[in-house]
């Protein structure tokens, strides 16, 4: 792995730090919250099946449908697709 992709890795691992309760978070900082989780889901822990199951549940608990309305339908699609397309 080259220092350029490990530094990529490490800015998201500090980005999926920092949202406590991202029930307050505007639209944008939810877009990234749901692109940072897909990236860790995806490139950090390589998850599949049941474990990115219970990842997603507890990653997104908080959520309810107004917090989800917030999130451009794009995003939504895309992290669907993410769960879907590894056993979710």
């Amino acid at each position: 792995m080259s220092g350029i992709e490990k530094d990529w890795e490490k800015d998201w691992e500090e980005e999926a730090a920092k949202w406590e309760d991202p029930t307050e978070a505007p639209k944008d900082e939810l877009i990234n919250y749901v692109q940072c989780k897909m990236y860790v889901y995806t490139e950090i822990h390589n998850q599949l099946d049941f474990p990115l199951w219970e990842s997603f549940q507890g990653d997104f608990k908080v959520f309810m449908v107004d917090i989800f309305i917030k999130i451009p339908s794009y995003w939504l699609q895309q992290l669907y697709n993410c769960l879907n397309s590894r056993g979710v």
